[in-house]
Formats: structure tokens, sequence, C-alpha cells
């Protein structure tokens, strides 16, 4: 896994990160890349508490940063001002440094997921001075597994790793939240591209031997 670093995971909402990408940020902690979560939906309080709870936990398992929290309307993305979303964005990948930014895929049906893909897009477009140098952006199947064929783009990851070491650590951050995420993690820890003049291509998947072991281990 060649990736520029530092690297900023934006995540719709807490834990997110981990069903997406964990098993990649594990691998890319493990290498030295400072690596930062940043989650835009939820205030903090019922179920969105016990997932921030498992969200921090889950970072020192991972090896990443403290996530930090933009304390958005869950659910209610549309209701929030695109360019408030932006401005969030912009200044983590500024405080960051982030010179890669992931962000989940926006082809799904959750309003949360697609205001996060477009607010980030839209943050690491290439303007002068701009730092960014990789845009990627990783599935969370319980989002994309409900979206009909001509609802947004598909996501068609193209470029392979192996993150065997990080999904093991990305699925004990799942015990964390008290769900089983090894089922989805293995179409979930990928990612897509979307490439602008200065941007290069990079791309990122799980592969599906490693999982079928894992989930036999597991079990």
């Amino acid at each position: 896994m060649v990736l520029t670093g530092p690297v900023l995971i934006v995540s719709p909402h807490a834990m997110d990160e981990v069903l997406g990408c964990g098993g990649s940020m594990a691998i890319l902690a493990d290498s030295g890349t400072t690596v930062t979560p940043l989650v835009l939906f939820g205030d903090g309080k019922g179920a969105d508490a016990a997932r921030r709870d498992a969200c921090c936990a889950s970072s020192k398992v991972l090896g990443t940063d403290v996530p930090s929290f933009a304390e958005l309307p869950e659910n209610a993305g549309d209701t929030v001002p695109l360019g408030d979303v932006i401005g969030i964005v912009e200044k983590a990948i500024r405080e960051a440094a982030a010179a890669t930014v992931l962000v989940c895929h926006g082809g799904n049906l959750n309003i949360d997921h697609q205001v996060a893909f477009r607010a980030t897009m839209t943050a690491v477009r290439p303007v002068p001075g701009a730092k960014v140098r990789t845009f990627l952006t990783y599935e969370i199947p319980s989002a994309t597994d409900w979206t009909t064929p001509g609802h947004g783009p598909p996501f068609r990851p193209n470029f392979f790793g192996d993150i065997e070491l990080g999904l093991v650590f990305a699925c004990t951050c799942g015990w964390f939240q008290a769900i089983t995420i090894c089922d989805r993690i293995g179409s979930a820890v990928a990612m897509h591209y979307r490439t602008f003049a200065p941007i290069r291509r990079s791309y990122l998947v799980y592969d599906g031997p490693t999982h079928r072991l894992l989930q036999s281990m597991i079990r």
C-alpha cells in the first residue's frame, strides 16, 4: 500500500470509517503514516454516544489520531448548507496537512453519506496551493447494498492491496460496537478514486481469500 501521508479519513458517522476502511487505516498507521479521522454527523447522544465511544476505542487499536467530531445533525445532511460542510472538511485538511483524503462513496441512499462525499470532493478540488494529491472513496455496504441501478455511480474499485493484518484489527474494533462486521468488511475495505489534474490515481481493495480465512477464524 503506497499512499502519500498524512491521511485524512472523512466519515459520515462514527464507526463508518472502520466499516469502510478500518483495515487500510491500520496498515497505514502501522507504516508510520499519520491517519486522522473526521466524523461529520451525530450529536453524541443516545446511540451516537455508543458509536463515538467505539470510534475512540478503535482509533487506539488501529493506531490513528484521536477522531474529531463536527456534530452536524444526523440523517439531516440535506438541512445543512453544503458550504458549511465543505468548510469543515477544508479546515480538517489544513490542520492535518493531508496529502491523501478518503471519504465514503457517494452512490448510496443515505443523505449524510451523499453530503459527506459531495463536500469532500469539493474540498479537495485542485486550486492553487492545494496539498492533496490523492483522493479515494471507500464503500460502506450497509448503505450501498440498498441502492438501485441508476441511483448514482456504482462502486467499482480497481486497485488491490493485501491488508490481512489490518483486517484483523478492524474486526477487533467492530466488537467494540457489539456488531459482527466480518461479513461486510470483505467488500467494505475498498476504495474508489476520482481523478483531477494534479491528483494521481490510486485505489485499494481487500482480497477475498483472506476475508474467508478470517471468517473461519472468527467462527
